[in-house]
């Protein structure tokens, strides 16, 4: 499971990107939370694209966004209340959620978050968590895609990327 984050950190603009990122062969993309007038900007035509792809689309934390364009879903970094979410947006969503330890992925994998992310410092937690009974994806968030297979080694099943990181022309 790799998830391109369409960073805006680049040249290019994100609609660029994810064209980039779909043709690459890439089928998740997470495009970052932004002011409404930008969302309003390029959401439409970013859906879109990933619509007539068959690439699974979800939204940085802005759970009224993922409503709005009708995205797959959120990712949620600490701080935010997965469980609630999963309550507002349903069943069907795709919600992840960045969690520092493996009681919060022991807590909120009852509450049905499809998967957990960490950095790559804290693979430690994934073993813990596996050890509780967790059996959710956890993604590392890295922009170094050379550490991949040691990081699937230490027991990550996917990754967040950077566009920027992986998308060289």
């Amino acid at each position: 499971m790799i998830q391109i984050l369409l960073d805006s950190g680049s040249e290019y603009s994100r609609a660029e990107l994810a064209q980039m990122a779909i043709e690459a062969g890439y089928e998740w993309l997470i495009m970052p939370d932004d002011s409404p007038e930008r969302l309003r900007d390029e959401l439409p035509d970013i859906s879109a694209l990933c619509r007539e792809a068959g690439v699974i689309l979800t939204i940085a934390d802005n759970v009224a966004a993922c409503r709005e364009y009708g995205l797959h879903g959120v990712f949620l970094h600490k701080g935010a209340d997965p469980a609630a979410v999963r309550n507002d947006l349903g069943a069907e969503a795709i919600i992840g959620a960045e969690i520092a330890s493996a009681a919060t992925a022991t807590a909120l994998a009852r509450a049905d978050i499809d998967y957990f992310a960490l950095t790559p410092s804290d693979a430690a937690v994934i073993a813990e968590a596996r050890k509780a009974g967790v059996d959710k994806h956890f993604v590392a968030i890295t922009d170094n895609k050379e550490t991949t297979e040691t990081l699937l080694a230490e027991g990550f099943s996917g990754f967040i990327i950077p566009a920027a990181g992986c998308l060289t022309l």
